[in-house]
């Protein structure tokens, strides 16, 4: 196993709730940290949310709430992250299309395990590429300049960052809460697809900050 894979967290978005679960399990076998969202509304917050802990999407063609196409479109443009599309539609047009619109990856369900061993390298790859334009766009100019980032924007980034940081933590703090008051209330914790997500971010939240 590459050392890279081990940091490498995926969101998988479709309407099916069994796809959900049984790809879950074929990443989480994989050692890849895995959100889940039900439909293009519900994945965008949990991109926006949690923007910069994710490193790959994968999601069904046929997503409820907007285009495939147009969905994957608008990942890559307000997120910049490597789309990998899924499909029982066996047509050409549609692997076609969706390449030609710049999925990184077709997968045709039914899927295998071994559809997703690798798809780290794609995460990787699109990783280094943005290093590399960042770096380019940083390079000093003919004219002796440099290019480099406005202050102004900088600092509300940097802000921004600790925030989503501050509110992943309070978030967490908040469900280990709930969780307690439920153990006494109740015999059983209700495990909420929000409460998966937030969990699995702590512990690379976590992780991140041991290194």
């Amino acid at each position: 196993m590459a050392a890279e894979k081990v940091d490498i967290s995926v969101l998988v978005v479709d309407d099916d709730e069994a796809s959900l679960a049984i790809i879950t399990d074929i990443l989480n076998s994989f050692n890849y940290k895995v959100l889940i969202a039900k439909g293009a509304a519900n994945a965008l917050d949990i991109l926006r949310e949690f923007q910069g802990f994710l490193d790959l999407v994968i999601t069904e063609l046929q997503v409820s709430g907007m285009d495939g196409v147009e969905f994957q479109k608008r990942i890559e443009s307000d997120f910049q992250l490597p789309v990998i599309m899924m499909s029982a539609d066996r047509s050409k047009s549609e692997v076609a299309k969706s390449l030609t619109n710049g999925a990184t990856h077709f997968i045709l369900k039914p899927f295998s395990p071994d559809d997703f061993k690798d798809i780290w390298q794609l995460a990787v790859a699109a990783k280094k590429r943005k290093i590399s334009m960042e770096n380019n766009e940083g390079a000093p100019q003919p004219n002796g300049g440099v290019l480099t980032q406005d202050s102004n924007h900088s600092i509300p980034s940097a802000l921004s960052k600790r925030k989503r940081k501050h509110k992943l933590s309070q978030k967490t703090k908040e469900g280990q809460s709930e969780g307690k008051a439920r153990v006494v209330k109740k015999p059983k914790i209700v495990w909420t697809t929000h409460l998966h997500n937030i969990f699995l971010l702590a512990i690379k939240r976590i992780g991140l900050d041991s290194k």
